[in-house]
């Protein structure tokens, strides 16, 4: 399967197709290409180049008023590497483990791309993103700018 055509499964996973702006990421070959090259830093199991790719991504979605989108960039990441578990534990004396435990063997750079683009995912969804992702669906175009 050609990058192209697995970087468009990987998004339609993700239900970008389920609203407007989600199919967006679709549609606008410019976009399109930079989630290419999103699952190129992927590819490359490189943190710096998937940071970059995302600032790329995320530069483009404020020029064209769309900086919500960004959430499917941070979530694209974030199921990259197989699935993970995790079990926090607190203990008597207060402290509290952290314990995740991944599917697979995964290099150091794989873990830090997964756990920066779910803290990042983390914080969009403080800014919910998601939501207006959603509302542009039931109401038009979404003056995103506004909304964050």
């Amino acid at each position: 399967m050609s990058i192209y055509a697995h970087t468009k499964c990987r998004l339609q996973s993700h239900s970008v197709e389920k609203t407007a702006d989600g199919r967006l990421t679709l549609s606008d070959h410019r976009l399109f290409l930079l989630f290419v090259n999103l699952e190129r830093g992927v590819r490359a199991k490189d943190f710096a180049y998937a940071q970059s790719a995302v600032d790329t991504i995320k530069v483009y979605l404020e020029g064209i008023n769309k900086r919500h989108l960004l959430v499917f960039a941070y979530m694209y990441l974030g199921f990259s590497f197989g699935g993970s578990s995790l079990r926090i534990e607190n203990s008597t004396e207060g402290k509290m483990t952290r314990t995740k435990t991944f599917q697979r063997h995964l290099c150091e750079d794989e873990i830090l791309i997964e756990e920066w683009a779910w803290l990042m995912f983390k914080r969009c969804e403080r800014q919910h993103f998601f939501s207006i992702v959603y509302r542009s669906a039931e109401e038009g175009r979404v003056d995103t700018q506004n909304s964050l």
